[in-house]
């Protein structure tokens, strides 16, 4: 069975970089302690436009996912990121083809 992804994609406020990512890293590393399908979380910042952020997470299912999205602490995080975003849009994503092993 194909794995789910879920990709979001971080507009931050020009300046507000590093003050960004201590949020979405407590964020991520609550989900992947407390959520047995979160098993990791990547946050990756364009180094040509370095206020541009993309994450991805990789998940069994879509009820996973939905599960995750679903619980108050999700809310309560984009609201905690929210005053440091310009703009943010997330996806999620069924893996079509993988070679060697995803990270």
């Amino acid at each position: 069975m194909a794995g789910r992804r879920t990709h979001g994609r971080w507009t931050v406020r020009v300046g507000r970089e590093a003050e960004f990512e201590a949020p979405w890293r407590a964020f991520a590393e609550w989900s992947v302690t407390h959520l047995p399908d979160a098993r990791w979380a990547v946050l990756a910042k364009d180094r040509d436009d370095p206020n541009q952020f993309v994450s991805f997470g990789r998940w069994p299912n879509r009820e996973a996912i939905d599960d995750f999205r679903s619980r108050p602490e999700f809310a309560a995080a984009l609201a905690e990121m929210r005053p440091l975003l310009e703009g943010v849009a997330t996806a999620t994503y069924e893996e079509v083809v993988v070679v060697g092993e995803p990270g």
